[in-house]
């Protein structure tokens, strides 16, 4: 697979960093410039943020973003390969046993997909399976 077709998988912090009116720049214009159909969110990135921002009433700026990114940025379906994938993580040596499940979980989902993680988060330096990239710096 080249560079120009990679696929890339937000992780929670990054959608959710998205969502703020003091976002980096250069994490937007990266989101911006990526290649139509190359950029994917993970069900559980998704039901992250609806279990965040994405109830009540009135619909907040907040809320409005939110759905302006589910509309642009295709939920991947977690399946049975994310969760196997999340269980060998789970017994990765590399992997502190205080990690998160959520972002495991999230990171299980990139590999499963062959997507890079887009992650400002250097934990996951040590499984060597998850390639990350992180556009929240120059």
């Amino acid at each position: 697979m080249n560079a120009d077709d990679r696929a890339f998988l937000l992780d929670t912090l990054t959608a959710h960093t998205l969502l703020l009116a003091d976002a980096p720049v250069v994490l937007r214009d990266r989101v911006r410039g990526a290649r139509f159909g190359s950029l994917w969110m993970s069900a559980v990135t998704e039901g992250e943020l609806r279990r965040r921002f994405g109830g009540g009433a009135p619909l907040t700026p907040r809320r409005e973003a939110l759905e302006l990114l589910f509309r642009n940025v295709p939920t991947v379906p977690f399946d049975r390969s994310a969760a196997m994938a999340y269980a060998r993580l789970r017994q990765h040596p590399g992997v502190p046993k205080t990690a998160s499940d959520l972002d495991l979980l999230v990171a299980a989902h990139a590999i499963s997909v062959g997507a890079t993680l887009v992650t400002p988060d250097t934990g996951y330096a040590a499984i060597g399976e998850l390639s990350t990239a992180n556009w929240h710096v120059a």
